[in-house]
């Protein structure tokens, strides 16, 4: 979360969201009755006799919205403000009206409150490190698997074919001209310069040739890691580094390693009948009307089913009001797995219930 301006006596702060995390933030934070100031976009249809009907074009419009509902779809990348609008810089849009404004990472706004508690000064002001970033490149000579990382979510990416078929560990113009071209190209326009450091890893020699590759030919300032003990190479190699554990100690403090070690302690809290972890939203709820929540993980399939968001919304502050953390995860990452079979929700007691 890029945080522009913070004025909270004053009831306004300007943010800017960067991953799907930051979203998630803000859904908890935005309210009925906020007011949020934005640009978005408008076709502003031609009038005339020789105008299409169909043809406009798209123009970039101020918004003040009274905000009366926010949500998030499925996918938790994009957030949905509705509400009426109170000021707007086009005749095109009418006070008053009804309107939606849909908010995507690198989206930036003006929300405004009449009071801010503190839990949501909290998680507004909460440290960038948690959401450490970084791309994974599990690479052989057929296919390259890429996936980039934020705080606990996946994006993955086409796998890039290099088009040699067979298990051919050759030097990088054997493999295919261009092929080791087209896997960088793809590094760096999702956005390798924005994240921590790229880790490769796949069977054979392929990756020690892809990373000197980057180090050596291009030139490249890139904080590039090795992975050994990753065999497969593509899609199915991306989940099986995110399971390694050198990934893991590498990675130790990052938010993704916090929620990897928090599950595996919950599981082995569970296998001991130990009752200082609660599974399902229903009995974390419970827990954290106690206070007695300490950490509480929530895969994100939980969106699919018949939850109230603004119970979940309400759920998770009061974690925070009493001092617990929250960690939303990836349904198809191994953590989300997990979550996912014991409930969507587990968490992680100060004394048992």
């Amino acid at each position: 979360m890029i945080l522009h301006q913070i004025l909270f006596r004053a009831g306004i702060v300007e943010v800017t969201p960067t991953s799907a995390d930051d979203l998630w933030i803000l859904r908890r934070i935005i309210a009925g009755g906020d007011y949020i100031e934005t640009d978005t976009r408008r076709v502003a249809k031609q009038k005339g006799e020789f105008q299409r009907p169909d043809k406009g074009e798209r123009i970039k419009v101020r918004i003040v919205l009274e905000v009366e509902r926010a949500g998030l779809d499925s996918q938790l990348d994009r957030l949905r403000i509705s509400g009426k609008i109170r000021d707007v810089s086009t005749e095109f849009l009418a006070k008053g009206s009804f309107h939606s404004v849909i908010v995507t990472p690198n989206h930036r706004l003006t929300l405004r409150k009449q009071r801010w508690s503190e839990v949501e000064k909290r998680l507004l002001s909460q440290p960038d490190e948690k959401n450490t970033s970084f791309v994974v490149v599990t690479i052989d000579s057929r296919e390259a698997g890429v996936g980039r990382v934020d705080g606990t979510h996946l994006q993955l990416y086409p796998s890039v074919q290099s088009g040699q078929s067979g298990k051919q560990y050759n030097e990088p113009k054997g493999i295919g001209a261009g092929y080791f071209k087209r896997v960088e190209h793809l590094v760096q326009n999702i956005g390798m310069g924005e994240a921590g450091m790229l880790f490769i890893a796949g069977p054979g020699l392929v990756k020690n040739q892809f990373s000197n590759y980057l180090t050596t030919e291009m030139g490249s300032n890139m904080v590039i890691r090795l992975l050994e003990g990753v065999d497969l190479s593509g899609e199915d190699g991306v989940y099986s580094a995110l399971r390694s554990k050198n990934l893991r100690d590498t990675l130790e403090g990052s938010k993704l390693a916090k929620v990897l070690n928090l599950l595996e302690e919950a599981v082995k809290r569970l296998s001991t009948k130990n009752p200082s972890v609660s599974i399902g939203l229903k009995d974390c709820l419970k827990a954290a009307q106690d206070g007695s929540v300490e950490a509480v993980i929530i895969s994100d399939k939980i969106f699919e089913g018949l939850v109230n968001e603004d119970l979940l919304v309400k759920f998770l502050n009061l974690v925070e009001k009493f001092g617990g953390e929250s960690f939303l995860v990836d349904h198809t990452t191994d953590a989300g797995k997990q979550a996912t079979a014991l409930g969507g929700a587990v968490a992680l007691l100060r004394y048992g219930r």
